[in-house]
């Protein structure tokens, strides 16, 4: 049953080349996407795990009055 599948597989992807091309393109745009977010995702949840007491750090972010962010040590 398996060998079937497979043989049809091939038989669709041979016969259908525009189409399988654009799947296979949409399904690696879609997969770097997701995996570039999760990268971004990770990375900004990681921020105070270097330090001992990470539980117990805090993160402060400085804005003005038009609510745009300033770096640290402007005010």
């Amino acid at each position: 049953m398996l060998r079937n599948a497979l043989v049809t597989s091939y038989r669709t992807i041979v016969n259908n080349k525009i189409y399988t091309v654009i799947s296979l393109s949409g399904l690696v745009l879609g997969l770097t996407a997701a995996f570039t977010l999760l990268v971004f995702a990770i990375n900004e949840t990681s921020y105070n795990r270097c330090f001992s007491k990470a539980g117990s750090t805090y993160r402060i972010i400085y804005t003005d009055s038009k609510g745009t962010r300033l770096p640290r040590g402007t005010l």
